[in-house]
């Protein structure tokens, strides 16, 4: 059942995961934000006229100062988008931008029922939303824009070119490739790209996880975690509802044909059979997905050992093979954010050994390489390399040491999987002394992202004034739009909020006077 809670700072959302036996809770808040929060900071949100939803704009409206009583003061930081040196700052152009959008705000989707897919621009058939709810909804937009983000459910609606790169990444899902690297610049909107590839393959029939590679929550080198991350964040539509992995789960093993093939997985054929047997059994749900060790002895171990590579490919190539040979999708696409955090600089010499070894293994999978199908068919297929451990012997990927945790990557030849790395171009470095990772990263297709063209930052700048202006009823006289910094789309978006707070608070006054009054501070 969907536990919405609600948090001082960051609003209302919904409970994705546990750990430490429930004292921190991983939440999806409605403004974008996704983190792990400690249960004592969380609450139970009251009774309002708004329906828990996933991934709905619900917020708390901040409180209205009482008449005559100035809003508190906001200069930029130094540390803030807008911190620059005043010997850097242009003049101010004579024609600077005017606020955009003389209509007034654009109309903002509503919160709905769990599970259902939100409306992206309400047309003449559909009520806008309440003026009030308008407001809150538009509020946790800024909220989100403000860290340079976008909520999920608006990506589509901030988008500022990116065609060209959407028409590859179709191009690529209809290829017999299985890998894509996009390449980019911190900044550079490579996160907002997966969101909008999400968006799209969602709506085209594909399965859609999401994982961003972090050295402390889910680094490459602790398998287990990264699949623990993908069936967290896993979603695939039915009909006109948005289902996650359990929903997954719970229909194969109530489907018939198909998966009398799917019993024969090591993980996924226990899971069918046991819950077959009894459907409320919830440490068979905590095993299946990780978050426990199983406490009977006829389930498989889902171990955390950093030689676990194989165990994690295995599972999500059986994933694909789910989403593709029973559910009728195109196949299961994982997004991986951040995958420069393999650099070499956040482990230990092992570590990162293994880092490279799950990344290769994902990316072998993934392109159904020869090597692994020929280790999960053929006999005595792991050799072991005297004082250095279990190799395959055809693809040269570590094995644990453990016979009955040897399980092979790939689970069928088909694996329905298709997978997208986002990088940043100086990590290459990083394993340069290994050559097969070298290969596998370098050899797959690539998308070069490049910063978005002076239109394409107008557009972008428009939109977030239509936003800004519905949020708080502010209605900006002048924007120095030449001010802004634009080599970054994420530095950009935030600038433009910071900009029109200065205003906000600041009356009268000249943004560029604002900028350059901080910074000799």
């Amino acid at each position: 059942m969907t536990e919405t809670v609600d948090h001082e700072l960051y609003g209302t959302g919904i409970v994705r995961a546990r750990r430490y036996r429930g004292l921190e809770l991983l939440v999806h808040f409605s403004c974008g934000i996704r983190r792990w929060i400690p249960r004592n900071e969380l609450r139970a949100p009251p009774d309002r006229d708004v329906p828990p939803a996933r991934d709905s704009a619900l917020a708390v409206e901040p409180a209205t100062p009482p008449a005559g009583v100035r809003e508190r003061e906001i200069p930029p930081g130094r540390g803030s988008a807008l911190a620059v040196e005043p010997a850097s700052l242009p003049a101010v152009h004579p024609g600077a931008l005017q606020g955009a959008g003389a209509s007034g705000a654009p109309a903002i989707p509503g919160a709905v029922p769990e599970g259902r897919i939100p409306s992206q621009i309400y047309t003449g058939r559909r009520a806008p939303p309440s003026r009030g709810k308008a407001r809150h909804e538009a509020r946790a937009i800024i909220e989100a824009l403000r860290q340079g983000g976008v909520p999920r459910e608006k990506v589509e609606h901030f988008t500022a070119g990116r065609d060209s790169e959407l028409e590859e990444i179709r191009e690529w899902l209809g290829s017999g490739d299985g890998c894509l690297r996009i390449d980019g610049d911190y900044g550079v909107g490579k996160s907002h790209l997966l969101e909008l590839t999400a968006s799209h393959a969602l709506h085209d029939g594909w399965a859609v996880a999401r994982v961003e590679i972090d050295p402390n929550e889910t680094p490459f080198h602790r398998p287990k975690r990264l699949y623990q991350s993908i069936i967290q964040s896993l979603e695939y539509r039915s009909g006109d509802q948005i289902r996650t992995f359990s929903d997954m789960m719970t229909f194969v093993a109530g489907s018939s044909g198909e998966t009398q093939t799917l019993e024969t997985h090591p993980y996924f054929g226990t899971f069918i059979r046991h819950w077959r047997a009894d459907s409320d059994n919830e440490d068979l749900w905590d095993w299946i997905k990780g978050d426990s060790d199983p406490h009977r002895s006829y389930l498989p171990r889902l171990p955390n050992f950093q030689l676990a590579a194989n165990i994690c490919c295995n599972l999500l190539s059986g994933l694909g093979w789910i989403a593709k040979n029973i559910l009728g999708l195109k196949g299961l696409l994982i997004l991986i954010d951040e995958a420069e955090s393999i650099d070499k600089s956040f482990y230990t010499n092992y570590q990162h050994r293994m880092a490279l070894n799950t990344l290769k293994g994902l990316i072998f999978t993934a392109n159904s390489e020869k090597s692994l199908i020929e280790e999960a068919t053929g006999e005595l297929a792991i050799k072991r390399q005297d004082a250095g451990g279990y190799f395959g012997r055809y693809s040269d990927l570590r094995y644990p040491g453990y016979r009955q945790y040897q399980f092979p990557y790939i689970w069928k030849e088909e694996t329905g999987m298709k997978i997208v790395f986002a990088f940043v171009p100086e990590f290459f470095e990083s394993f340069a002394y290994d050559n097969d990772a070298c290969l596998a990263i370098t050899g797959m297709p690539s998308l070069t992202i490049e910063p978005l063209s002076h239109t394409e930052h107008e557009h972008l700048f428009r939109q977030i004034v239509d936003i800004y202006r519905e949020a708080y009823h502010f209605e900006p006289q002048r924007i120095a739009f030449e001010l802004l910094p634009k080599e970054k789309t994420r530095v950009f978006v935030k600038a433009t909020v910071e900009a029109l707070d200065l205003m906000r608070f600041h009356p009268g006054q000249d943004l560029q006077d604002l900028i350059i009054h901080d910074t000799e501070e």
